[in-house]
């Protein structure tokens, strides 16, 4: 790789989520001043949002075959984004969540490199433990599977070839994992503007972390449509930590506010 080349920035989307962010939250608070549905009393609540994520995974089994290519290790932290389905029920919340990261391990004599991605899907299940008209603070479990992705060919990368037997049509394999998760998060909803007398639409914007942790590796096997299973790499221990950013529209309606006597 030449020092004289910078790599490109990253820091772009998270920079343009956290200026909207900023913005949105100082006017939260007067906008939910006439809402029909006091925010900390709402029953519930749907919403889906785009994420801008980071992903920490180590994948250090593969340092000494890609260092004797002649690559650079792969990188930790696998940057992407992914969405998550909430919906909340009393508190109670029921979500799906995807997050798709991608890094690389570059040739040091230059000219190619070896990709590499990891994509968590997730069923989450929490509990809201503060409400109020500016923040909810959640926190959930989780239940999902991890994939870890790596190029099966490169110029100068023939480890995996020559380790399994692949063929000239398999360019990539993936190694699957059972999880279990736990996430932190930190939610605002913007009130935009009714939708019914009981409901209104809302901006949602949260701030979320957790870990997942390896409970079941299912083994590497081909990307293929025809997926057949693959014996001779090491197996890696999928668990790591994660960090989201969000942005997207929800509704909420009804209210847990006591009635008056």
């Amino acid at each position: 790789m030449d020092p004289g080349k910078r790599m490109p920035s990253c820091s772009k989307p998270y920079a343009v989520v956290a200026l909207v962010s900023s913005v949105l939250l100082v006017s939260a608070h007067a906008r939910a001043d006439d809402d029909p549905v006091p925010l900390e009393h709402r029953w519930g609540q749907a919403s889906l949002e785009a994420l801008a994520s980071v992903r920490t995974l180590s994948v250090a089994a593969f340092d000494p075959p890609l260092r004797a290519s002649g690559y650079a290790p792969l990188a930790r932290d696998y940057l992407g984004g992914g969405f998550a389905l909430d919906f909340v029920f009393a508190r109670w919340r029921l979500g799906l969540q995807l997050l798709y990261g991608v890094a690389s391990a570059p040739s040091l004599a230059g000219g190619g490199n070896v990709g590499a991605s990891v994509a968590d899907v997730s069923f989450d299940v929490g509990y809201d433990l503060f409400r109020s008209d500016r923040l909810t603070i959640f926190v959930a479990g989780s239940l999902g599977d991890t994939a870890l992705m790596l190029d099966a060919r490169d110029p100068h990368w023939n480890y995996v070839a020559h380790s399994t037997g692949v063929g000239t049509d398999v360019s990539t394999v993936e190694q699957d994992s059972l999880m279990l998760g736990a996430q932190l998060g930190f939610e605002q909803l913007v009130p935009l503007g009714r939708a019914s007398a009981h409901e209104r639409y809302a901006l949602m914007l949260s701030l979320r972390a957790g870990y997942e942790q390896q409970v079941a590796n299912f083994g590497w096997e081909t990307s293929n449509s025809a997926s057949n299973s693959l014996g001779g790499l090491p197996l890696v221990d999928l668990g790591g930590g994660w960090a989201a950013v969000g942005i997207g529209f929800g509704v909420y309606g009804g209210s847990m506010a006591p009635k008056p006597r």
